[in-house]
């Protein structure tokens, strides 16, 4: 390649071996000043006045101030905003995401929102539904057992964001309908609203 290419000419002003002259040296108002150490504080021998009821005090600079009538939540520090965005991740078979984003793709709807569908739709039955896909019994005649389930189906892996508050409601669903996970219960839900055996 370099035999066909020809070499580039030398850009006009640039030379190699040239040193170039320092940038110009800052005015006295713009250079950093060196910190200086902190002088010991002098008592104060005027008194200082208490703000009465009439006045306002100044008002600070830290960012816990709050607006006048809102009381702060207790613990609001710690708790997640239910407008907030968060991450999951569910293990679904392979064959019900494929059938999930096509569903999606045509009702022009998200991912999540196709899920909040099914699991909208299914609420009533939900234990039912990860009950019979959890633990499937066989008659003997005499008992019924419950046979151990043998997943031979692919598992996919699912993302989405949800709002905080969406994540707790599946939480929620979860303990109520006593699946073993979050992707149990959606798992369940999406087979019976997607009708995929």
């Amino acid at each position: 390649m370099n035999a066909e290419r020809p070499p580039l000419a030398a850009a006009p002003g640039l030379a190699k071996g040239v040193v170039l002259p320092p940038p110009p040296a800052r005015p006295a108002a713009q250079r950093p000043q060196p910190p200086t150490e902190p002088a010991e504080p002098v008592p104060n021998e005027t008194p200082t006045r208490e703000p009465t009821v009439t006045e306002d005090p100044a008002p600070s600079n830290s960012a816990s101030r709050q607006r006048p009538g809102r009381p702060r939540p207790v613990g609001s520090a710690t708790t997640k905003a239910e407008g907030a965005m968060q991450a999951i991740t569910l293990s679904l078979p392979a064959d019900l995401v494929v059938v999930l984003k096509a569903r999606a793709r045509e009702d022009r709807a998200t991912q999540p929102e196709t899920l909040m569908d099914a699991l909208s739709a299914t609420r009533e039955r939900l234990a039912d539904l990860v009950a019979e896909a959890h633990a499937p019994t066989v008659s003997d005649g005499l008992f019924l057992r419950r046979q151990p389930r043998t997943s031979s189906e692919p598992m996919a892996t699912l993302s989405m964001r949800l709002l905080s508050g969406n994540v707790e409601a599946i939480d929620r669903l979860v303990a109520s309908s006593g699946a073993p996970s979050r992707s149990a219960l959606c798992a369940a839900a999406l087979r019976a609203y997607l009708a995929v055996s």
